[in-house]
């Protein structure tokens, strides 16, 4: 998608301002994506379109794709 390479382009030269080497790897969505990022968990950074029907929902998911990991934020989503 041209707003996600676009997007890693950005990143990767406000990472070089200051001294972070970023590689930008291209990868087939969504069904290597799928396999790769969200089931298999191989990534440091992703950039993807996410629309869900519950998206606030997501943050206190575990697991999920991106590991975010927060007590205070899970007790705030599931009340």
């Amino acid at each position: 998608m041209a707003y996600a390479q676009r997007s890693a382009q950005v990143l990767q030269a406000l990472f070089a301002e200051i001294g972070v080497t970023m590689n930008i790897e291209t990868t087939e969505f969504p069904a290597k994506w799928v396999s790769d990022v969200m089931k298999g968990t191989d990534y440091d950074m992703t950039i993807v379109a996410h629309s869900e029907p519950m998206d606030i929902d997501i943050y206190s998911r575990d697991p999920y794709y991106f590991n975010y990991k927060n007590p205070a934020s899970t007790r705030f989503w599931r009340r």
